[in-house]
């Protein structure tokens, strides 16, 4: 029970999966929603997170810990990847993974997938432009609180742009072009194109305010909402 960001009241119903299991004498407990963009009885895009483990529960779950269906869960020293899980909300399927040194995707300790594009300058820009460097993608939005992920970002911008390399992405050109100028951003800037490589790596959710940080090996060494990006990049600056 909320408002929408026109100050409407709305009233939102889903339901989610609470599953216990064991593996290696260790027991378990994971948690699955529908993501974005529609929350409600089913499960269209399932997003699966580790909630507890030997009867102790955590009180908050971090960006990088929630799963996408084809991506990975960690139980002990073995990965699983979330294959499915039942409409009706009776069954999940993990498969056991051997080999995840290789894997390439955004979850933390992954390969991170390769991209190219432009910058508003038309620039050419790919992954392997800062190679044995840090790079820290982050995508902005002007849906939800307008200035919030913008405003975020200048802060973002003006206490690490010198230290690291950093790419500013929005879905919208208009959008982008606007809070540019609206509130004085510096960076390098990029649109991400519907179908290019940074849509469907980086920016699969429109209104995403997702941040991947790659480190100089070229793996994914952190993913968290732009809100929490103090906290995330002291932990390595």
């Amino acid at each position: 029970i909320g408002t929408t960001s026109s100050g409407l009241p709305a009233i939102s119903v889903a339901q989610h999966l609470e599953a216990e299991l064991s593996v290696d004498e260790k027991k378990y407990r994971i948690e699955v929603i529908n993501g974005p963009p529609l929350n409600r009885f089913c499960f269209e895009n399932p997003v699966l997170a580790l909630v507890g483990q030997n009867g102790i529960k955590k009180d908050s779950i971090l960006k990088s810990e929630m799963h996408n269906r084809g991506e990975f869960v960690r139980l002990g020293d073995i990965y699983y990847r979330f294959a499915d899980v039942s409409n009706d909300g009776k069954y999940i399927t993990l498969i056991k993974e051997k080999d995840i040194i290789h894997k390439v995707g955004t979850q933390v300790g992954f390969v991170a997938p390769e991209f190219s594009c432009h910058t508003g300058e038309n620039d050419s820009i790919t992954l392997r432009n800062y190679k044995g460097k840090y790079l820290l993608l982050v995508n902005v939005s002007a849906e939800g609180p307008v200035s919030t992920s913008y405003e975020e970002y200048k802060k973002l911008y003006k206490s690490y742009g010198s230290r690291l390399a950093i790419l500013c992405i929005d879905s919208s050109p208009d959008d982008l072009e606007k809070n540019i100028h609206k509130y004085d951003l510096s960076g390098k800037f990029l649109v991400a194109e519907k179908n290019s490589s940074i849509q469907k790596n980086y920016r699969r959710d429109q209104s995403s305010k997702t941040c991947f940080l790659i480190n100089p090996e070229g793996r994914i060494a952190d993913k968290f909402e732009i809100s929490e990006w103090e906290q995330t990049l002291r932990k390595y600056f």
